[in-house]
């Protein structure tokens, strides 16, 4: 993935925020592919046992597939590189790049350094992390990552630090919110006609539980919020929609269109991840 291909805005600092990001993402989608074949291995190695054990293969059956076995996991390692910068891209499209382009087109402040701020929050895992982060970045950035990541870790609180919190940090969580939603928009466009997406259990009210402690912190990212929200309700066939009150306040509601149904015949379809 190249940062030329992003359509994040030509600045150093946004592109040096890319580049570390990236380069720090790699490492953890190889370990989770890794860990996938390890467990892929392991639970087929102790099928194996089990059959040597229950006399349905002797020991040279066994050993043959193990050879086998070991071999296909040999081959998958080798390949491992190539399919981690095939499957990173896109899934740091989805994390990362996505929420900086919400807050590139979609709010009231985008300067570099929130832009970089959105890319570099999974950068940080402990506070060696954070030092290294402080230094290259500088505190106009890292207190952003900082101040979001102790919402994150502190679940409990995370309502009241959430309300609590300076605007930058408040732009970067709605504009989460925003790429999370459009992400749900694009599934149900490519879902097969007549089939309908359910959302998890209470998701309407939990997206709006946060919008609303976060409401009024950027008028353009709000807007952009309420529709996305309420397009994302219509093709979800939820009967929730978000309404401004005469004072301007976001307030859920049910709404009187009805939803669609399925055309006869066809399956409901899968439910959307509430992430």
């Amino acid at each position: 993935m190249r940062f030329e291909d992003t359509g994040l805005t030509k600045e150093q600092i946004v592109e040096d925020a890319f580049n570390y990001a990236y380069a720090a993402f790699l490492p953890e989608v190889s370990s989770q592919f890794k860990q996938q074949l390890d467990k892929s291995y392991q639970d087929q190695l102790n099928q194996l046992g089990e059959l040597k054990e229950s006399g349905q293969i002797d020991e040279e059956q066994f050993n043959k597939y193990k050879t086998q076995l070991d071999g296909s996991l040999d081959a998958q390692m080798k390949r491992l590189p190539q399919l981690v910068e095939k499957q990173a891209g896109p899934l740091f499209q989805q994390t990362r790049i996505s929420p900086a382009l919400e807050l590139q087109k979609h709010s009231e402040k985008s300067s570099p350094e929130l832009l970089a701020a959105a890319l570099l929050l999974d950068t940080v895992r402990d506070p060696i992390d954070y030092q290294k982060l402080d230094a290259k970045f500088g505190a106009a950035v890292s207190g952003v990552v900082a101040e979001i990541l102790h919402i994150d870790s502190h679940p409990d609180a995370a309502n009241d630090n959430l309300a609590a919190a300076g605007g930058d940090a408040k732009r970067i969580v709605l504009a989460e919110i925003a790429a999370n939603l459009g992400q749900i928009l694009s599934q149900i466009e490519k879902a097969p006609p007549g089939s309908t997406l359910k959302a998890p259990l209470k998701y309407e009210e939990n997206v709006f539980g946060q919008l609303k402690l976060l409401w009024g912190n950027d008028k353009k990212l709000d807007t952009r919020l309420v529709d996305l929200f309420n397009r994302t309700a219509e093709g979800l066939a939820s009967s929730f929609r978000i309404e401004l009150t005469d004072s301007g306040a976001p307030e859920l509601v049910k709404s009187t269109w009805a939803p669609a149904k399925p055309a006869p015949g066809k399956k409901k379809g899968p439910r959307i991840s509430g992430d």
